[in-house]
């Protein structure tokens, strides 16, 4: 094996490398805070149209149609107008030494992009042009990075600007908080936006608090983009099941495609695609994707607690013509992107939706990561990724990254529970680790893999077969329906 061995340094070393260069200590507890300004073309948009819906919004039907959805007292944004024009925006930067997350306080405080500094790679969609198409309850919706999806899908307040603060940690990390009074669903919400130091993640934290005397219903989530490629892989947990829209063809995602072709490679779907995960998909914490192409091999972990926010919605436009025209329609040069969209407090009103009871308050965090140079991933925590797969009869295949340093790990591989091989890891965060292990196995086994951590933590559990799981189908309860509603 050619596992890095534990790395053991003299004290008198450590200390006088500190003091002669003094950079590391403060390279490990750095993260800084930038607020700049950044041009960014935008195009032109009209006046907004005064013209606007009034409706109260009963849950019956759940359409996800703007027509049923109320947007008084904000106006339309339909005026679309040719040409662009160079915008200034003030952004904010938090960056440490492995990546950086740019925030637009003036387009609702969208995260507009994420990039992992080992390649350049943005692990966050990075859109570098303001080009609204007629997506969003309003009208006018942006593409790329991460929006606040809140309290209805999309937001009603995505060219707003809104307030902004920045909070300094004990631990040396740094939050920016992005906050506003709703006025259709009557609460507020905040998200916090925090990098903490020697940590390859970013967290995003959502709080809403209802500041009405009735029960309210609302939708949440965090909308993300990544880069279409050639040879990306959505990656859902292990034997997912996934419906669409108002739980229809509700199967296992690998046999969701019509016609057998295997949709986990996004070239394969041709046509536009909204389907939401259920059974192991709502029970575990992880997912996201993968580029396999040559020269990227990258891709983004999402992780969030299954418990609070088990939600996970992917969508594309498909790679036919049809697909690849809102390429154009979104962005002038940064080309396609999926969605993967992170959604918070399931109850029985199905995908996404949630209530508020009266001053109630909730609260969701997601932990968003970049991931390179390991093929995939078969499981995924906040602290580390891992891919481990049977190569032969004869070999496996290991392959971590970890999000923080991870001392002294313990890595334990089984065949059909018996323990066939237990080693120690030093862990650098940042760092990838490849390996290839002798194993006899055959394709009637089951391998398995479990990462403790040196106080004994198990971090990770994979097996590479696991029992039959039914799906969940989180319907809504017709008892409940003239309950949720602010009549």
């Amino acid at each position: 094996m050619q596992f890095r061995m534990r790395k053991r340094f003299y004290l008198p070393v450590i200390l006088m490398l500190a003091v002669c260069t003094g950079k590391l200590t403060a390279q490990k507890d750095a993260v800084s805070v930038k607020v700049f300004k950044k041009v960014f073309p935008t195009y032109n948009m009209g006046p907004d149209d005064p013209c606007t819906y009034f409706k109260d919004f009963r849950i019956p039907g759940m359409s996800f149609f703007r027509s049923s959805r109320s947007v008084y007292p904000y106006t339309f944004q339909n005026d679309y107008r040719p040409g662009k024009k160079d915008v200034e925006y003030e952004v904010v930067r938090l960056e440490n030494e492995h990546i950086y997350v740019d925030i637009i306080p003036e387009l609702r405080g969208r995260i507009q992009g994420a990039v992992d500094k080992r390649n350049d790679w943005d692990f966050l969609y990075y859109n570098h042009v303001i080009k609204p198409a007629e997506i969003a309850v309003r009208s006018a919706w942006i593409s790329g990075g991460l929006e606040h999806n809140h309290p209805q899908g999309h937001g009603y307040t995505q060219f707003s600007k809104i307030s902004y603060d920045i909070i300094e940690g004990k631990d040396g990390s740094k939050t920016i908080v992005v906050a506003e009074i709703e006025p259709v669903r009557m609460m507020k919400w905040e998200f916090e936006i925090t990098l903490r130091p020697g940590e390859l993640f970013v967290e995003t934290k959502g709080r809403f608090l209802s500041i009405m005397p009735f029960k309210v219903p609302f939708l949440s989530s965090n909308n993300a983009a990544m880069h279409v490629t050639d040879e990306m892989e959505l990656i859902y947990p292990q034997d997912a099941h996934v419906s669409g829209h108002g739980f229809g063809r509700m199967k296992k995602w690998a046999e969701y495609s019509p016609d057998g072709s295997d949709w986990d490679w996004v070239k394969n779907i041709k046509r536009a695609l909204s389907v939401f995960a259920d059974g192991t998909g709502v029970l575990e914490d992880y997912w996201g994707v993968y580029s396999h192409d040559e020269g990227i091999d990258a891709g983004t972990v999402i992780i969030a607690d299954h418990r609070v926010a088990p939600g996970k919605k992917y969508f594309t436009w498909g790679t036919s013509e049809s697909g690849k025209q809102w390429d154009h329609f979104l962005s002038d040069e940064d080309g396609g992107y999926v969605e993967l969209q992170q959604q918070a407090f399931y109850t029985n009103l199905g995908y996404g939706y949630a209530v508020l009871d009266p001053f109630e308050v909730k609260e969701f965090s997601v932990y968003w990561y970049p991931i390179k140079n390991t093929g995939g991933f078969v499981k995924a925590s906040k602290e580390l990724a891992v891919n481990f797969r049977r190569m032969d009869d004869h070999e496996i295949k290991l392959d971590i990254q970890p999000t923080m340093d991870m001392p002294d790990a313990r890595i334990e591989i089984y065949r059909n529970s018996l323990k066939e091989k237990e080693f120690l890891m030093d862990m650098e965060v940042g760092e990838v680790y490849n390996e290839t292990l002798e194993l006899a196995s055959s394709v009637e086994d089951t391998l398995k893999i479990r990462i403790v951590d040196r106080n004994g933590k198990e971090i990770i559990c994979y097996a590479d077969k696991i029992p039959e799981l039914s799906p969940v189908a989180n319907r809504i309860s017709p008892k409940d329906i003239k309950e949720y509603s602010i009549d």
